[in-house]
This record gives C-alpha cells, structure tokens and sequence, in this order.
C-alpha cells in the first residue's frame, strides 16, 4: 500500500507531525546533536509542570541537557547507547527527575531512537510512566477478615508467617502480644 501525494505531503508539514506527536499520550523529546532536549508534545508525566529535567541536569536555564555520562539515569543511558549503536534502545529503570524544581522519581520505560536529521545524528526518544504499574505489581493480596495472604506459587491462601517463611530468610520466634495476653486470661478467669 504506498501514500498518495496527499498523504506524502501531509509529513512534509511541521504542523502536522506536531499535531500528530500531540496526539501520543507520553512525553516526546528531540535530542539534538548537544544533548540538549527538546520537548515535542505537551503529554506530562504526572502533574502539571512547566520545567522538567534530570536530576543531574545542574543547568539553571530551561535548556534540558542530557549527559551521556551519568550512569545511574535511564533516560541518558538510552539516548547514548541509541547515538552510538545506530540503533533503537530500550531502557527500563529509576529516573531522578526535577519537576519545577522539585525532585521527583519515576520509574519509566525509555524508547530512544537514533534519527538523521539534514547530516546530523538526532535522537528521538518516548518516556512511558510505569511507576504505577510497578508499584500494583508490588501489591500483595491480603484477606480482610482473616489476614493470609494468597501465595501464587501455591494457588491457595496462607498465614502471613508461612509466606514470609517461604519467600525470605526471615525466621521467626513465636510469643503473644499484650493485647493477645490480656484477652487469654480475661477467657481463663
């Protein structure tokens, strides 16, 4: 199925590829040549802020700069490994962020893909919030009433101390508590 010339034209506009990136639900950002960003559409990570940038970034301006070198961010790595490699990176991890001077941690996933752009190596890059997600896959599913708790490896529900027992090192001593204590011997009288 080719383009018709409409259709071709249509790309050729800087108008419509800005409305068609506004259109993406998550932040698009242009790495230039000099590591600064550029922000493409106005999807936000969480809020409604103005400035963003690494947390590494000690710039003052509200020019993002990317550093190739910090080893510790997600979003650079990918951007570096992208610029070098040629190809598309994917990166998952911790970014330290400051929003409106604030600091800020997410857990993203970084689409970084390497672009020509009139001879000079631009970066594309997408960063997806997944911290919600992660935090839900952090979840345990606990009983209300009784307090076990459901053990996937074992498709059934179990003490609190059995699960710890078999998913940790964690050892433990029985004993009662003073409010266990009191309510035996309130039953024993």
């Amino acid at each position: 199925m080719s383009l018709t010339a409409l259709e071709s034209n249509l790309f050729e506009s800087i108008e419509f590829c800005l409305a068609l990136l506004g259109t993406i639900p998550v932040p698009i950002v242009l790495v230039k040549p000099d590591n600064s960003a550029w922000r493409l559409n106005t999807a936000k990570l969480d809020g409604n802020y103005q400035i963003l940038r690494c947390s590494h970034d000690k710039n003052n301006s509200e020019t993002w700069f990317l550093d190739p070198s910090a080893k510790n961010c997600p979003l650079c790595q990918a951007v570096a490994h992208a610029r070098l490699s040629g190809t598309k990176e994917l990166r998952k991890g911790v970014w330290k962020t400051i929003i409106d001077g604030a600091p800020r941690e997410f857990i993203i996933a970084v689409h970084a893909v390497p672009t020509l752009i009139k001879d000079e190596n631009f970066v594309l890059v997408a960063i997806e919030d997944l911290t919600e997600v992660e935090q839900l896959k952090g979840l345990l599913p606990i009983c209300m009433e009784c307090n076990k708790i459901y053990s996937k490896g074992n498709d059934k529900w179990v003490r609190i101390d059995q699960y710890i027992s078999e998913h940790s090192p964690a050892k433990f001593s029985h004993g009662i508590c003073p409010e266990c204590a009191n309510s035996i011997l309130k039953e024993l009288k």
